[in-house]
């Protein structure tokens, strides 16, 4: 077996980042640039204030209070027609344009207008209130640069550029197919001993989640030919992952066909718990994923490997996310030969992450883990963790904070 690090490692550095392609930038969101984007003016273009107040020459309100003769108004969106010199002041609103002559802003609480006039109750400082021009970033400089993730905040500051469309890695395609003659579709009527196919629609939602386009292709017999049938006839998808059909009863058929097919194995089993069968393989070029068929188990290899996968083909710099420092509530036995991933609750307490463990009775209990909020890594040498160890935890990104 191999562990779970390792077998990460060997998977991401077998996936080819996708081509790039021109995307609307309101697409974009969640995939990676491949190109700089510079800026295109001076951001921001003008001394512009950051309150709303009276513009004024900081030398003036020296031994405040200080009476100042009103010059104007200087509002958003128009460039002052008049200057503010000594002895000068002018009403302005928060984003307009510094007047010529003025170099900060008095905010509008502790000034008084008197006629023509405006009483100021406090001295201010050059600069105070004002964002000067070029601030946050010259003409030229980069905004963002090629490799980084396009978030909420990247498309703002693409936007202020100019910018309507972008250059990105492209969205993976990935096929998603469940194995087991045993299994049905989500709809339908089980008898006593089927099964509802809940692998098929929790993936779909996770990997879309991370950023993936899905085409689920339904549920496969434990049979050979389906199962080769399968994987000779997905010609378009970036990725392929198949759940069920690689533990150990002879109807479990994935690794053999796989092999028999000539797949190179990038691994096969990982010394992880739940999850242990876990197999990585390129047929034709094409990276597949076989995960195991217990549901918790199927949702935790995809998060350990189909998500970093998905990153590497998308062109994420770090495909593999760190884990997260948390302080344990609660104790957690190890497991004497595999890494351990226990479902915790995840919150913040007292300012630092914290992670309570979930009663979990086996990778069948997807109920118990729907509560999840974060893994727990138990690694066989620790032995026992401890109330108030500090611990790895790897994020559910469905889980958020304080979840369950």
């Amino acid at each position: 077996m191999i562990s779970f690090s390792k077998a990460q490692r060997r998977l991401v550095g077998a996936m080819k980042p996708l081509p790039a392609v021109e995307m609307d930038l309101r697409q974009a969101l969640g995939l990676v640039t491949t190109e700089d984007v510079v800026a295109d003016r001076d951001l921001p273009p003008f001394d512009r204030a950051t309150m709303d107040g009276y513009a004024v020459v900081a030398a003036d309100t020296e031994g405040a209070p200080v009476r100042l003769e009103l010059a104007g108004e200087s509002l958003p969106g128009h460039e002052p027609d008049f200057g503010v010199g000594r002895g000068r002041a002018a009403r302005i609103a928060t984003g307009a344009p510094l007047p010529p002559g003025a170099d900060a802003v008095q905010v509008v609480e502790v000034c008084r207008e008197d006629g023509g006039f405006v009483e100021l109750d406090e001295a201010v400082e050059a600069g105070e209130n004002v964002a000067p021009q070029g601030e946050d970033a010259r003409a030229g400089d980069v905004v963002l640069a090629a490799g980084m993730r396009v978030t909420p905040a990247a498309l703002a500051a693409l936007a202020s550029v100019g910018k309507t469309s972008l250059r990105v890695g492209r969205r993976p395609l990935v096929a998603i197919a469940s194995t087991g003659g045993e299994v049905i579709p989500a709809g339908g009527s089980p008898t006593a001993t089927q099964i509802r196919d809940a692998n098929g629609t929790s993936l779909a939602a996770r990997l879309g989640r991370a950023g993936a386009e899905v085409r689920s292709l339904g549920i496969f017999a434990d049979k050979r030919a389906e199962i080769d049938r399968l994987l000779r006839d997905v010609r378009d998808a970036d990725l392929l992952v198949l759940t069920g059909g690689i533990s150990m009863s002879r109807h479990d058929l994935v690794g053999e066909v796989l092999e028999e097919a000539g797949a190179e194995v990038v691994f096969s089993k990982v010394a992880i718990r739940p999850g242990k069968p876990t197999t990585a393989a390129v047929l034709n070029g094409r990276p597949i994923l076989a995960l195991p068929g217990n549901p918790v188990s199927c949702l935790v290899t995809a998060e350990l490997f189909a998500v970093p996968a998905l990153r590497a083909l998308m062109g994420f710099p770090e495909p593999i996310a760190p884990p997260l420092r948390a302080e344990l509530k609660g104790r957690i036995e190890a497991d004497a030969n595999r890494t351990l991933l226990h479902p915790a609750r995840l919150d913040i307490e007292h300012g630092i992450p914290a992670v309570r463990p979930l009663r979990f009775n086996s990778s069948g209990d997807f109920v118990g883990f729907a509560t999840a909020g974060a893994l727990v890594v138990v690694p066989p040498e620790a032995g026992c963790y401890d109330e108030a160890a500090i611990v790895d935890a790897i994020p559910l990104e469905w889980g958020g904070w304080g979840n369950g």
